[in-house]
């Protein structure tokens, strides 16, 4: 079967069909994603011309760029190694724990047909874990990153946050240890998200369940009342000694698709069968889903420009990280990991144990012989139907 993500929308012009029928609604940064997902790794995007090195070997190699896309696996792949790495160049080696601030799951439609909402997630999160932290007169560490998808890749707005457990003093001179209450952050969690749907509430759209049901005058607030009642799952994980865990988990989200590609176990133009680990029986579970019901639920879990799925708040806030970072590691004696380069000849040679600038005939190297560009952007768009359509341009 061919593993490429791309395959699906393409067997039976399912994109295609799907697009041409639903153009009108969907956002135009699915469609730019689509697109790079379809020319990924072949000669519209532009390519390297490599030739061996040694005399009289006659051996030449064309090597595809890519597109860089959060919606393709393989650039997503590179894209996560080099986040991890970065990370590990930055964060403080101390004892970090992760935290998943969730909401009821009446609220999740609203935050599917109003997506500037999502935007206020992260600092929502990251404003419950200041506020505890300020009495105590403490500056932690934390960065958040939103998912939009469960695993099934339904719809399920959540946020994962990581914090240090301890932070420095309001005069940046020592390092105090904090330790959290779970109970607390899910009131503060709780209130934070009411206040904002009671201050969003007049400029929202409404999905069908609630706009039937809220009719009458005071119908809204009873309805945010009960929910403002009811305990919210907030999860604390146990602390570890460092945020490599953490780092590893949200990798394999933030820079690549919802779906993965060894979940795939059926696709012909008309359905998917996906598999997926459920949260509820612990044990592998397997959904039919029309290839229509497919494709909405993988572009729904498309962020919109310029989002930014990942942020750094506390002494890991941009404006903060330069002058305190320095102190942290100087608190903490530590000294940080040198940047290390992740390149895509050094990931298929440590995956594969294929060196791709090495020759194939006669094991010489391989030297760059030219670069040829690919289409513009704009000539890359009329493209769109062919490269949905497994076309050649």
């Amino acid at each position: 079967m061919n593993r490429k993500l791309r395959h699906p929308f393409q067997v039976g012009h399912a994109w295609w069909n799907y697009y041409c029928a639903h153009a009108d609604k969907i956002r135009p940064v699915v469609v730019d994603n689509l697109i790079k997902l379809f020319s990924c790794g072949t000669s519209a995007l532009g390519f390297a011309s490599w030739r061996c090195q040694k005399a009289g070997c006659t051996h030449t190699k064309r090597i595809c760029f890519t597109c860089h896309s959060r919606s393709c696996p393989s650039c997503g792949k590179k894209a996560t190694e080099r986040w991890v790495a970065k990370q590990r160049t930055v964060l403080p080696i101390t004892k970090w724990q992760h935290i998943t601030f969730t909401f009821p799951r009446e609220f999740w439609p609203l935050f599917e047909l109003n997506r500037a909402l999502l935007t206020h997630l992260s600092r929502l999160a990251a404003k419950v874990i200041l506020d505890f932290c300020q009495p105590k007169n403490l500056l932690p560490g934390l960065f958040t990153a939103l998912h939009t998808h469960g695993r099934a890749l339904n719809w399920h707005p959540h946020v994962h946050l990581s914090v240090t457990c301890g932070g420095l003093d309001d005069n940046a001179e020592k390092w105090k240890k904090i330790t959290f209450s779970g109970k607390t952050l899910m009131k503060q969690w709780r209130y934070q998200i009411i206040t904002l749907l009671r201050q969003q509430w007049d400029t929202l759209q409404l999905p069908p369940e609630l706009s039937q049901t809220l009719t009458r005058p005071g119908q809204r607030e009873q309805f945010l009342d009960f929910h403002y009642q009811r305990h919210w799952n907030i999860d604390l994980a146990k602390p570890t000694d460092n945020a490599q865990q953490t780092l590893n988990y949200l990798g394999r989200y933030l820079k690549k698709p919802p779906v993965s590609l060894s979940r795939l176990e059926h696709y012909n133009g008309q359905e998917v069968t996906y598999r997926y680990l459920s949260h509820k029986t612990r044990e592998q579970e397997k959904l039919n889903l029309s290839m229509d019901e497919f494709i909405q639920r993988f572009i729904s879990h498309i962020p919109d420009k310029h989002f930014r799925m990942v942020r750094y708040y506390g002494f890991l806030a941009p404006r903060r990280r330069t002058t305190l970072l320095p102190i942290i590691d100087a608190l903490l004696g530590q000294e940080k990991e040198k940047t290390v380069n992740i390149t895509y000849a050094a990931m298929l040679k440590r995956l594969s144990r294929i060196d791709p600038h090495e020759c194939i005939l006669c094991g010489s190297r391989l030297v760059l012989s030219g670069i040829t560009s690919g289409l513009p952007w704009h000539q890359l768009m009329l493209h769109h139907e062919s490269l949905a359509k497994m076309k050649g341009i």
